[in-house]
């Protein structure tokens, strides 16, 4: 092709002052004539036309612009597009019309003296970083930065110096820095975390992106057009930095302050440094004079311990630094030119919110990718606090919506007399300044019809009461909106799921207890007072605080629970650690208030439904409060199990403890050892327990034999999959059902090798029963019997081995195998 025969386009004349390429489609000056030569940019590009104006074919200073360009020394015609159009061959080119090529390349040339911002100030706050371990990747939380803080001061600083700049925020991805440099900022500060080698980006679903000094080179080198660049200052605010600032110079920004590569920085030393520096150089003074006065200023801040301003770098080092960066900015307000928030009404989140990083991280996720996520959890755990987290985390990364809804489904904000709709509910709680009251929910679908919309419904259990009520039904709500609107996202927080939602799956997520350590945290955080070491322990360090709080009775008695965190704590304006413990005992005593409410708990006629005299027993045995740690709660359950179920020789093992976790906490991704298991949690699962153990008695003997293992135990439906998946037609398993409360399953291979799950009733008369292939086979004396006749079983699944025929493996009359 012609394109192809020639050398990309290079600036050509580095002595004129700039040129500018017109667009195709302009009338004032073709990018092809008649008469040109064929290696000219303007034969190159493609074009064609009349000349309708003339420009000024020489530069004031002389030089002659090459051909297809035109000197522009005014500030009109700004962001000239340039269309660059490839054609296979000059035939091709001339049959499709210009105005709609096959294949463009748009490129917006940013003058000097008339960008869209001079400064852009990237954030990054990922909630979590992957850490690898020796059993996998584990998400870590990652500490928080006072952002809000720096850019207090930013602005502090903007307006002190009476300096017309302008100003853009983002947060801090590879796609955002790529296109600040593009658009041509003149400066780009950076917050966030700092690591030799690298900086701490986002990836845009809350976790941490580890952009590498190579990579920081290449995007703002890519960000470029040639060696056209406006870029001309870099501030690296976090620590050890020092690799990423020299990566930003070999890139060919002139001026970059950073931190050295072995040092951390305190925040008060960066928050002195940062508006010392930024003033004096927005007032018109030099780079290498505003980081001598930065050093100056934190070197001799109050109460300083340690001289920091050693810290900072200025680089490269054998750079020229005496050059200003915004001294030809005109006075005047400095200017926000951030693209606008969407219309919101969410609440502020709570001071002294610990603790919730990988659960907030965690429904973030979810949220971007499904359109309806719930949280569920018990009365008081958090949820409001964390949807409110979430969805002030979604604004803040500039989500593509129009509107963001909080509605507080709060009985107060309903009028008995007369009962609203959601629909309602929801336009009234941005107000009529940016959406019309609508009185029904057909009337705000409506409204809402081509909008991308998130929803934030906080306390949905609360309208249960209106359950027969359509436009105050959540189900039928949900349904609606989902079927008119395309682009609405939907959290939810309540004590249990909503199901029955029509045109999209409902992803579940439950909230588990605070940690000890950040229990022990927020408990300090919201105290009336200090609280002494005396009273924590005897002989506890300073350093030493949250851990030895964390043990204490006091702590373990709440139980993780942030709302009875806070309303304990009160108590502590008058009274010390150990009176507490006292007055939360009393407070739940069978005689008071709090406690006669626990024992109706425990003995309401819904829960003796549900909970027999054996779960009674075996809880208030193991609980001294209303939760019970996870790993207490696991051992007692392993002794009674032995004790009841006559399984002295198979105890329950890893797999049943993973099936029983699940069962207890769902899929949370939050779980660790320290988690507690409430009354609730409890109730349900112990109906199934008893069936699981009513089983083993019945067949203790193939429970506890090795020749090999008869039984594999509670293994999920894909877990026997995985186990089958190899294995020949006619292979099975037996296993408990997780789902069916008092049945065995058993998984086998049909004649296809597909997987089948059927299964078995034990029957109160001591028999057993199966359907195989919708056909019900006869009662049967004992499982081996029933194994033993049922055609389709042949094989017995063996964990590390091939698969044993049925008979031998079922025949009683055999030595067991060692396992």
């Amino acid at each position: 092709s012609v394109f192809m025969q020639f050398p990309p386009f290079r600036p050509l004349d580095s002595s004129a002052r700039f040129f500018v390429l017109m667009d195709p489609e302009s009338e004032e000056l073709p990018l092809f004539n008649p008469g040109d030569s064929p290696r000219s940019p303007r034969c190159l590009l493609g074009g064609g036309g009349r000349r309708r104006s003339r420009s000024p074919r020489s530069c004031p200073d002389g030089t002659r612009p090459p051909d297809g360009f035109r000197c522009q020394p005014s500030d009109d015609h700004l962001n000239a597009p340039v269309r660059i159009h490839h054609a296979r061959n000059l035939s091709d080119q001339r049959k499709e019309p210009l105005s709609s090529p096959p294949n463009d390349l748009t490129v917006s040339y940013i003058r000097e003296h008339s960008e869209t911002f001079q400064l852009a100030y990237l954030t990054s706050c990922p909630l979590i970083r992957r850490e690898l371990t020796p059993t996998g990747w584990k998400a870590v939380p990652i500490p928080k930065l006072d952002i809000q803080a720096e850019k207090n001061l930013l602005t502090t600083c903007l307006a002190e110096s009476g300096k017309n700049v302008k100003i853009r925020c983002a947060v801090a991805t590879t796609a955002n820095l790529q296109t600040v440099v593009t658009l041509g900022a003149r400066a780009i500060h950076y917050t966030g975390h700092g690591f030799p080698g690298c900086l701490a980006f986002e990836d845009g679903l809350g976790e941490m992106h580890a952009v590498e000094a190579a990579a920081l080179t290449a995007l703002v080198s890519a960000g470029k057009f040639g060696e056209i660049s406006k870029l001309r200052f870099v501030f690296v605010s976090a620590c050890r930095s020092e690799d990423a600032g020299m990566a930003f110079a070999a890139a060919g920004v002139p001026h970059v302050v950073a931190v050295r590569w072995d040092s951390n920085v305190s925040d008060s030393a960066s928050l002195i440094f940062f508006k010392s520096f930024y003033l004096s150089l927005l007032l018109g003074r030099t780079v290498e004079y505003s980081y001598h006065v930065g050093k100056v200023a934190v070197d001799n801040r109050p109460n300083s311990v340690y001289l920091e301003g050693d810290r900072f770098r200025l680089l490269p080092t054998d750079g020229d630094h005496n050059v200003p960066i915004f001294k030809d900015i005109e006075n005047g307000d400095w200017q926000d030119v951030t693209p606008p928030a969407p219309n919101m009404s969410i609440p502020q989140i709570p001071e002294h919110f610990v603790g919730r990083d990988l659960e907030t991280q965690f429904v973030f996720k979810r949220i971007c990718k499904h359109r309806l996520v719930t949280l569920t959890g018990e009365p008081g755990i958090g949820k409001t606090t964390v949807v409110i987290a979430v969805a002030h985390y979604a604004v803040e990364r500039a989500w593509n919506f129009d509107h963001f809804f909080f509605i507080s489904l709060d009985p107060a904000n309903l009028d008995p007399a007369r009962p609203k709709s959601l629909g309602y509910l929801c336009s009234r709680s941005i107000g009529a300044k940016h959406m019309k009251i609508c009185e029904t929910n057909e009337q705000f679908f409506d409204a809402i019809d081509e909008k991308r919309c998130f929803f934030v419904f906080d306390g949905v259990e609360k309208l249960d009461v209106y359950e027969r009520n359509h436009e105050l039904n959540v189900c039928s709500f949900l349904n609606g909106l989902f079927w008119k609107s395309k682009y609405s996202h939907v959290l939810i927080s309540s004590t249990h799921a909503v199901k029955n939602i029509e045109h999209v799956a409902e992803k579940i997520a439950t909230l588990a207890p605070l940690s000890s350590r950040f229990a022990a945290e927020v408990f300090q955080l919201r105290g009336p007072r200090p609280l002494h070491l005396r009273e924590i322990g005897e002989g506890v360090s300073q350093d030493r605080v949250l851990e030895e709080l964390a043990r204490h009775e006091v702590l373990r008695y709440l139980g993780g629970n942030p709302k009875r965190i806070c309303e304990a704590v009160a108590h502590l304006e008058f009274h010390t650690l150990d009176k507490l413990y006292d007055i939360l005992r009393e407070e739940r005593a069978p005689g008071s208030r709090e406690g006669q409410q626990c024992s109706r708990t425990i003995s309401s006629p819904g829960h003796d439904r549900n909970l027999s005299q054996t779960g009674r027993d075996f809880w208030l045995g193991i609980a001294s409060t209303e939760d019970v740690p996870y790993d207490r709660f696991c051992s007692s359950l392993n002794m009674h199990f032995v004790r009841h179920a006559n399984a002295q020789r198979r105890p329950l093992g890893p797999v049943e403890f993973q099936t029983i976790r699940q069962i207890l906490f769902k899929a949370d991704p939050t779980f660790d050892q320290e988690a507690l298991i409430s009354l609730r949690g409890f109730i349900s699962f112990w109906p199934w327990y008893e069936s699981f153990v009513a089983i083993i008695k019945r067949i203790s003997e193939m429970w506890c034999s090795n020749r090999p293992r008869l039984i594999e135990g509670l293994v999920s439906r894909e877990e026997a999959l995985n186990c089958l998946a190899k294995q020949s037609s006619g292979t099975f398993l037996l296993r408990f059902s997780e789902r069916n409360f008092g049945h065995l399953a058993v998984a086998y291979l049909d004649s296809d090798c597909h997987l089948r799950n059927s299964l078995i009733d034990v029957l109160d008369e001591k028999g057993f029963t199966i359907t195989v292939d919708r056909v019900e086979h006869l009662r049967y004396d004992t499982l081996q019997e029933l194994i033993l006749k049922v055609f389709p079983l042949l094989y017995l699944y063996h964990r590390g081995g091939h698969a044993i025929p049925k008979q031998e493996a079922f025949d009683t009359d055999e030595e067991e195998v060692p396992h």
